[in-house]
Formats: C-alpha cells, structure tokens, sequence
C-alpha cells in the first residue's frame, strides 16, 4: 500500500456506484455486497476523491472547510483512505 506523500494521489474506483442523499455517502461494494454510509466528514472526502488528490491536499481542504488544522487532520485522513484502499473502494497511483 503506499505511503502518503505528495506523489500520491488517492482517486475513486469508477467501478463503485454511490449517491449522496442527505448529506451522506451510500457506497455499495457489489463484490462483498455491502453498503458503507459516511458520515459528514467521510463523505466530503468521498466527494474530494472524485478527482485525483493526495491525502494532505484533503486534510488541507477539510481544515479549511471545517475550521480544523491539516496537521491535525493528516493522520486521520490518512487512516480513513487506508481503510477504502483496504476496502478495495479507493486506487491509490504515484504519481510520475
């Protein structure tokens, strides 16, 4: 799995359907037949990854957005991106 840097970036899966209906991220993994719901947070970086990003330019917006510091926020991004990745929901590619 790769680590985050700036040569990173964290894209969705085309392959994985998902609406936002109230403010929520349904995301259904058809292979395992599941469905993940995010909360708030989770689904504005759903929505930040439906163009490649790496995971300091999300915890940078999410500071932004919701009063908070991307340092702080980093590693808690960073885990939840290992989780999709994990998940098989997210691709994560270097960049060249």
């Amino acid at each position: 799995m790769p680590t985050e840097d700036e040569g990173v970036h964290y894209t969705l899966d085309p392959d994985v359907p998902f609406r936002v209906l109230d403010g929520q991220a349904i995301v259904i993994d058809s292979r395992l037949r599941q469905v993940h719901l995010f909360n708030e947070t989770g689904t504005r970086i759903w929505e930040l990854l439906k163009s490649p990003c790496s995971a300091s330019a999300i915890a940078a917006k999410l500071a932004e957005e919701f009063d908070g510091e991307p340092i702080e926020l980093g590693p808690q991004v960073q885990t939840f991106l290992d989780g999709l990745i994990e998940m098989k929901l997210v691709v994560a590619k270097a960049n060249r």
